[in-house]
């Protein structure tokens, strides 16, 4: 997968056995990193009530973001 702004790009490699979810989780975490590099250390995306960023994880068979401070609340479904 290549994701590019005018000026910058990353590519993620997705295995090609990574089950779906994982798949999904991934991808958002590695994007997450190069949105937070490019904005020097923004928080996102933002979690609600915290200075940091939420986190990407899988949850029940689930693509999620979740506060890392405690990851079992699910905040935002990935789609």
């Amino acid at each position: 997968m290549l994701a590019s702004t005018a000026d910058e790009s990353t590519r993620v490699h997705l295995p090609p056995d990574m089950g779906h979810v994982e798949a999904l989780v991934l991808l958002a975490d590695r994007l997450q990193d190069w949105a937070i590099e490019l904005t020097h250390g923004q928080a996102l995306p933002p979690c609600p009530g915290h200075p940091h960023p939420m986190s990407a994880a899988m949850v029940d068979d689930t693509a999620a973001w979740v506060c890392p401070t405690g990851p079992q609340q699910v905040l935002f479904l990935i789609a």
